[in-house]
């Protein structure tokens, strides 16, 4: 977008790069925008390349437009004329030289007027989100699930379903440090458009009602056959550090198979870092300063710890079918894809 002759622009254009082998830049000029209904303007804006004799006004709602069809705009200016449209861009970017106007409202300011940052900061910005995302889904499918849980048991009159130390080694193991390498191992790469809320939804509605039903059923089956509080405590505490281990594994897919609820990572470390804690898990009631400091117990008979991990294989494959043929959307009647799996 320029207020220069289109022609000269476009030339720039192409010596920066822009345009794909053998196709014409798509070049329109200001009078003629201005000539144009919102509709045509719309359309205009959509399959343009090249704005040319662009006045301040026009620059504004050219990025008004582009928003408004679902762009995440962002505009780089360095004078007056363009302060309208920086402050309209979703990232406004300014040069160091620019006016003091145009660094006021600017977003960044390329220092040197050198566009080198830039990249290096659409990747960092990439990982920032993902790794944000991916946290989050942990967190929220963990709430949930506690929700559930405790108004469950507390309606059935069960009991609790954790003590208080017993809920921080679940978020030890399934939340603090699954959280902090994901943030840390957080990949780039193109986020999808979709809200926030979508995508958050796509993976943590199934999550939460599927791993809400098997830790119910868990707890109910231990207390039924054991009718020790204590113990079915226990036993569900691994059950839930089990499934939070696996959810680490579908949060960050490091192959088709585990792609179910989010995008095909290809990442084998949050698996490996899963493994390990799981190994670190099972080894700790046996390891006396690891007993002490996690407080678990080993369960008493090899058939409880054959329960749980037949329930915690049941409900994977069952997430993972769930996820798969989307049977959350197609019951509440909602499109919850966001066009990542």
């Amino acid at each position: 977008i320029s207020g220069d002759n289109p022609q000269t622009v476009a030339a720039l254009a192409l010596q920066a790069g822009l345009g794909e082998a053998g196709a014409p830049l798509r070049l329109v000029t200001g009078p003629e925008l201005a000539d144009l209904g919102d509709t045509a303007f719309g359309a205009a804006v959509a399959e343009s390349d090249i704005f040319g004799r662009i006045t301040p006004e026009q620059k504004q709602h050219i990025v008004r437009t582009l928003r408004e069809q679902g762009r995440y705009v962002g505009m780089t200016g360095d004078g007056v004329n363009d302060v309208l449209a920086l402050k309209q861009a979703n990232l406004g970017i300014a040069m160091q030289s620019g006016t003091q106007a145009t660094r006021n409202v600017a977003d960044i300011v390329l220092m040197h007027d050198s566009f080198a940052a830039l990249p290096e900061a659409l990747l960092e910005g990439q990982r920032i989100m993902h790794g944000m995302e991916d946290t989050l889904r942990l967190y929220l499918t963990r709430i949930f699930t506690l929700a559930i849980l405790i108004a469950t048991i507390a309606m059935l009159e069960a009991g609790f379903p954790y003590t208080p130390a017993q809920n921080s080694v679940i978020s030890i193991f399934s939340l603090t440090v699954p959280a902090f390498f994901l943030a840390l191992w957080a990949p780039p790469g193109a986020v999808p458009h979709s809200s926030l809320v979508r995508k958050l939804l796509n993976f943590v509605l199934p999550a939460t009602v599927v791993t809400g039903i098997f830790s119910i059923a868990i707890y109910l089956y231990f207390i039924a056959v054991t009718q020790d509080w204590p113990y079915t405590q226990l036993a569900l505490t691994y059950a839930s550090i089990a499934m939070g281990l696996f959810l680490v594994i579908f949060v960050q897919p490091p192959t088709e198979f585990w792609a179910g609820g989010d995008r095909l990572a290809g990442d084998w470390r949050p698996t490996l870092l899963a493994m390990g804690l799981f190994v670190l898990l099972m080894a700790s009631p046996y390891i006396p300063a690891l007993r002490d400091f996690f407080g678990l117990d080993p369960l008493r008979a090899p058939l409880d710890a054959l329960v749980i991990a037949g329930a915690t294989a049941a409900w994977m494959v069952l997430l993972r079918f769930v996820w798969k043929r989307r049977l959350i959307d197609r019951y509440l009647d909602v499109n919850l894809d966001d066009g990542t799996r």
